[in-house]
């Protein structure tokens, strides 16, 4: 398993990379455009489709995300590590500060993504929103496309486990499942399915929201989980250990924040989890 412990200063990567498709969107910003108000940007969860430098586009990885807020305190996932970094908009330009990120090792490929991408998401950049699409334009041209991600639900949500709880520390999910275990909850009645890493599973859950009737917070009251059969071993069932002592029969609290669901058990172990890429509910 990776374990983050904290957030680590990373140097600015600036290298490009060279593979690549050749793109139709050009590499300028586009004269005529309409920029909106930063409320159009701030506070939305605006998912990275692609960079593109010297004219090639380079298409992002699954899970690559940006948010960016009115206090300046932005962020996300660059497909590999979490980012944070100091923002700032005034009058259709975006000021992005050196970044921190978390420090998991990443495969080749992925490394030279996030060269092109940091790279082009670094000082003063033009800013053109268009409907769901935001285009992030540096003085040389090289452009970073996104679309805004509207948030999840928790009910009705397919919620994909991303990373294990205990405390302070969040362990990643060990390699070898043959795919995330999930949980949705029924979007009428007390009810939650899903699977533990190597069993399903169903039972009842009873939603709470927080003081504002909204799904951003809560408490989820679940009662005892009814399971498949399974011997588990090996990571499925280290995964379904963890999980179990989370959701059965226990109750826990909940956020939703940056289309991440938080769940978290009163002795302090839990899981964050997020939708699979292209679901909403």
């Amino acid at each position: 398993m990776k374990t983050i412990r904290t957030l680590l200063i990373a140097p600015l990567l600036v290298g490009v990379a060279a593979c690549g498709s050749e793109s139709g969107e050009g590499s300028g910003a586009d004269p005529g455009r309409s920029v909106r108000t930063e409320d159009s940007v701030t506070g939305v969860r605006w998912e990275v489709q692609s960079v593109t430098v010297d004219g090639k586009r380079h298409e992002a990885p699954g899970g690559a995300y940006l948010t960016f807020d009115a206090d300046g305190r932005s962020g996300g996932h660059d497909g590999c590590n979490h980012i944070e970094t100091a923002t700032s908009l005034d009058d259709g330009t975006l000021t992005v500060e050196p970044k921190r990120t978390t420090m998991i090792a990443c495969t080749d490929d992925i490394r030279e993504w996030v060269k092109t991408f940091y790279g082009a998401l670094d000082g003063r950049l033009d800013v053109e929103v268009s409907g769901d699409r935001l285009r992030l334009t540096n003085p040389d041209g090289d452009r970073v496309t996104l679309t805004a991600r509207r948030p999840a639900p928790l009910e009705g949500t397919r919620w994909e486990v991303q990373t294990l709880l205990d405390g302070e520390t969040a362990t990643s999910l060990p390699d070898g499942l043959e795919e995330p275990p999930h949980l949705r909850f029924a979007e009428k009645g007390n009810a939650v399915r899903g699977d533990l890493g190597c069993n399903s599973f169903s039972g009842t859950a009873r939603v709470e929201t927080g003081e504002d009737g909204r799904d951003g917070e809560g408490r989820i009251d679940f009662g005892p989980l009814t399971t498949t059969e399974m011997a588990c071993t090996g990571p499925g069932g280290e995964v379904e250990k963890s999980l179990r002592k989370v959701l059965d029969d226990h109750t826990v609290r909940y956020g939703i924040q940056d289309h991440t669901l938080r769940v978290v058990a009163g002795d302090g172990t839990g899981f964050t989890a997020v939708p699979p890429s292209g679901e909403q509910r």
